[in-house]
């Protein structure tokens, strides 16, 4: 069994966050890191508890944009979305895509209602996308156009150009091209 599961049943700041103990204590990059990193491969027993605990957290993650953090809900969302995609999990049934699913929407409603430095969202939207095995963000824009104004589409375009002058990977090549395609139906923002 994985190791999480125990660690959620012991946790006092973890029963809290769930609403369970007294306090209410928020989510941070320390419980996050201890509910998603995973030291090693989560077999098919293991999953279900391990994905489990994952939305638990992206929940609590989507409370801190209703109680007025929503630029802590932006930093927290990358950092679960980059360790999701380290994680080795046998996941036969395609839970972990949903999961980076929900953890894009939160991360797309946070950006909605945050501040976030235009040319710092396009760094992370485009890194992302390009270190992505399971697709995430490939498919940020048009949503993200607002949010990004001009000077974030422009430095989106400009990370776009620079990888393209260096990519030789087929697959990287690939996404570079569906990200372009999809900046363009963008930049009307």
């Amino acid at each position: 069994m994985w190791r999480i599961e125990s660690w959620q049943r012991a946790d006092p700041l973890w029963q809290n966050a769930r609403g369970t103990g007294a306090g209410g204590a928020a989510v941070d990059q320390a419980r996050l890191r201890e509910v998603v990193e995973a030291d090693d491969y989560i077999d098919e027993d293991g999953v279900d508890a391990y994905l489990s605990g994952v939305r638990e957290a992206l929940r609590e993650v989507e409370r801190l944009i209703r109680a007025g953090s929503p630029n802590e809900a932006i930093a927290l969302t990358e950092y679960a979305i980059t360790a999701l995609e380290r994680v080795e999990i046998d996941d036969v049934d395609g839970a972990l895509v949903d999961v980076l699913d929900r953890a894009q929407e939160i991360h797309l409603d946070a950006c909605a209602a945050g501040t976030p430095d235009p040319a710092a969202l396009a760094e992370s939207l485009v890194t992302l996308a390009l270190d992505s095995e399971n697709g995430v963000f490939v498919e940020a824009l048009p949503e993200y156009g607002q949010i990004l104004g001009q000077d974030g589409l422009r430095r989106y375009r400009e990370l776009l150009d620079r990888e393209d002058a260096v990519t030789t990977s087929r697959q990287r090549r690939y996404v570079l091209d569906v990200l372009a395609e999809r900046l363009v139906g963008a930049s009307a923002y």
